[in-house]
């Protein structure tokens, strides 16, 4: 039960990093800023359970360390990456490509598209094209992404 309380607080602490980099709340004052985060990290969980409520969470680890957080829901007709999230001091070592590979590998090997949602300013962007994810609609705010597994 300790390591669930643990990686639940990891998330909380994950959740409210990545919010604060969306908003760009870091100088915010504190007083504004906690408040806020906590319910951007409360709005952000219920609209997980909410949607997905078939959506499995998986913490992502570095040498037994949490280092990011994914949600996948899998799907009769999709796999679904709900959400993905790793940690200031592990970006940029491949965490999440590596993950996300994972995961393009076994939608190949079932024959599903795997799709997701990003906001639109987010780096992350690069990245799904990168792997091979393409455009499917969105709104000013989103982009709707799918790759499509490979013609048998």
């Amino acid at each position: 039960m300790g390591e669930e309380l643990d990686d639940a607080a990891f998330v909380r602490l994950l959740v409210m990093e990545t919010v604060m980099d969306e908003l760009g709340a870091a100088s915010w004052p504190e007083a504004l800023r906690g408040p806020l985060l906590e319910v951007q990290y409360q709005a952000r969980m219920k609209g997980l359970r909410d949607n997905f409520p078939d959506a499995s969470p998986e913490i992502l680890r570095v040498d037994g360390e949490a280092a990011g957080w994914l949600v996948i829901a899998r799907r009769e007709a999709e796999i679904r990456l709900v959400d993905i999230a790793v940690s200031h001091s592990y970006r940029g070592r491949g965490l999440a490509s590596r993950r996300i590979q994972e995961l393009l590998a076994e939608a190949d090997s079932v024959n599903k598209p795997v799709r997701l949602s990003v906001g639109v300013m987010n780096p992350a962007v690069r990245l799904y094209e990168r792997l091979g994810f393409q455009r499917t609609g969105g709104d000013p705010v989103r982009h709707f992404m799918e790759w499509r597994p490979r013609e048998s």
